[in-house]
């Protein structure tokens, strides 16, 4: 890995949405491109960076970046060039001039610690004191937030999600529960939020935690083709994963029940825990199946076990005892054998269904 620093002389590109930049640098009057997911990037701030020299086709040498961090200046003739670059609002050349005679190299204390003093200098009023606050606090917010996140080994694509579905907040969330990027935020998963867990000194038996951790094994099973887990297995994978007591992992599985987390069906005398979106389509789907059934002429001839055992391999998918014998009275019209009078059953399975969809 390579190490380089420089000023922003000049953006190039940027894509908004993920971050992705491509912009030039100054470094002992070598300039160079630098390209990579570089979010928030001003002109004139001055960058430390981390990544691998490349060549493109077409453009030549490029810095490929991996990690970048802002290196605020700490002499005055930086601090003013800094502010000079327009990337607070209500500071231009001139104010910037004004700021750093007045203050030099406490300017950054003023600017964190004690703003109204701006009003000292000529040409600032309390109307403009509170423009260049504002873009200053949003400015240092976020690039605390990305300092924070990118030592947990969060990318700066992830970062820019984060900052958008949290702002300003998104620290004092993540303290209180990291667990809830998996929730939140495509592509972390539970092994990211649990690092990120350690490093704040978060309890190993924390139910946002466990929850996780359940909800984590329970997609890695169906990942493979599953729509549910048994849950005698959830429990041994939970025990492996969370190195926690069985009881933490059954009070949590019993709480996510409750809120409507998972959901546990016996399927031929067998606990089995779906998510809900998996539960959900195989309800659907038997509501479906139930409909066409109900739909079929009264003399077609239909071996229903095979036909439920195909949809089933096909569809990789199994139905519990209930919903078999669903399906089965409603193709015969007689579920469990007991006929109940001529359009019971239709009148039954076609309210069953409509609670499907």
């Amino acid at each position: 890995m390579i190490f380089e620093e420089g000023r922003v002389l000049d953006i190039i590109y940027q894509n908004e949405e993920n971050g992705y930049t491509v912009a030039e640098v100054e470094n002992n009057k070598d300039i160079f491109t630098i390209v990579g997911v570089i979010p928030y990037i001003n002109i004139g701030i001055n960058l430390k960076l981390q990544g691998e020299w490349v060549i493109h086709p077409q453009f030549g040498q490029q810095f490929k970046v991996d990690f970048s961090e802002e290196i605020m200046p700490d002499t005055a003739a930086g601090i003013e060039k800094y502010l000079s670059s327009g990337f607070i609002k209500g500071i231009g050349p001139s104010t910037a001039k004004k700021i750093v005679e007045k203050f030099g190299t406490n300017t950054f204390q003023v600017l964190d610690n004690n703003i109204e003093r701006l009003m000292e200098i000529d040409g600032i009023g309390e109307k403009k004191i509170g423009v260049i606050y504002e873009s200053y606090l949003k400015e240092r917010e976020i690039k605390n937030i990305m300092i924070f996140l990118q030592t947990y080994g969060i990318t700066p694509n992830q970062c820019i999600k984060i900052n958008k579905r949290f702002g300003i907040e998104a620290i004092n969330k993540l303290k209180e529960n990291p667990y809830i990027l998996t929730e939140e935020i495509s592509g972390v998963g539970f092994k990211t939020a649990d690092k990120i867990a350690r490093n704040l000194n978060i309890e190993s038996t924390s139910p946002f935690r466990i929850k996780s951790g359940i909800n984590y094994i329970i997609n890695q099973y169906c990942g493979v083709g599953n729509t549910y887990i048994p849950l005698e297995i959830l429990v041994e994978e939970g025990k492996k994963l969370l190195e926690v007591n069985i009881e933490y992992i059954n009070d949590n599985i019993y709480e996510s029940v409750i809120e409507n987390k998972i959901k546990i069906e016996d399927i031929n005398g067998t606990n089995c825990v779906y998510i809900p979106y998996f539960y959900n389509a195989e309800v659907y789907t038997a509501g479906k199946l139930l409909s066409l059934s109900l739909n079929m002429p009264n003399k077609m001839k239909v071996n229903v076990e095979a036909e439920i055992k195909e949809y089933e391999k096909i569809n990789s998918i199994e139905f519990s005892l209930s919903q078999i014998e669903a399906i089965s009275g409603a193709v015969s019209k007689q579920p469990g054998g007991n006929y109940r009078g001529p359009g019971y059953w239709e009148n039954h399975y076609n309210k069953l269904y409509m609670l499907c969809i």
